[in-house]
C-alpha cells in the first residue's frame, strides 16, 4: 500500500472517529425547544405545541415553553393560546369552550 494511501485511510478512520465522538456527546432525554411529539418530550415546564397537518398521520411539533406575553418568549416567538389535549397542543381555532386552554411561546412561523 503506497504512504498516500494510508494517509487517506487515516483521515478516513479519523473522520468517522470524530464524527462518532461528537454525536454521542447530546445527552439522552429531552431538550430544551426540541422537536416533540407529546409533553414528555419536552424539559419541564415546557409543552409540545403541535399543528396538525389533517392528514390522519403523527405531526412533530416544537418544545415551547409557557408565558405571559411576548417578553417571556425565545426571540422570533410569540405568547399563544393553545388547546391543551392528548398529550399536546394544538391550535385554538374552531375548539369548544370546555377545551382547556394554555398560553405557550411558538415561533412565530407556527399558525
Amino acid at each position: 500500500m503506497s504512504r498516500q494511501s494510508t494517509l487517506i485511510f487515516a483521515l478516513v478512520g479519523l473522520s468517522l472517529g470524530l464524527a462518532w465522538y461528537m454525536s454521542s456527546q447530546r445527552a439522552p432525554g429531552p431538550h430544551p425547544l426540541a422537536q416533540c411529539l407529546t409533553h414528555d418530550d419536552c424539559d419541564p415546564p415546557e409543552r409540545c405545541v403541535v399543528v396538525p397537518k389533517g392528514d390522519g398521520f403523527a405531526s412533530f411539533g416544537q418544545c415551547g415553553p409557557p408565558c405571559v406575553d411576548d417578553a417571556g418568549c425565545p426571540n422570533g416567538w410569540t405568547c399563544r393560546r393553545w388547546v391543551d389535549e392528548k398529550g399536546f397542543l394544538s391550535p385554538e381555532a374552531g375548539r369548544p369552550a370546555e377545551f382547556p386552554r394554555v398560553l405557550v411561546c411558538a415561533h412565530h412561523l407556527v399558525k
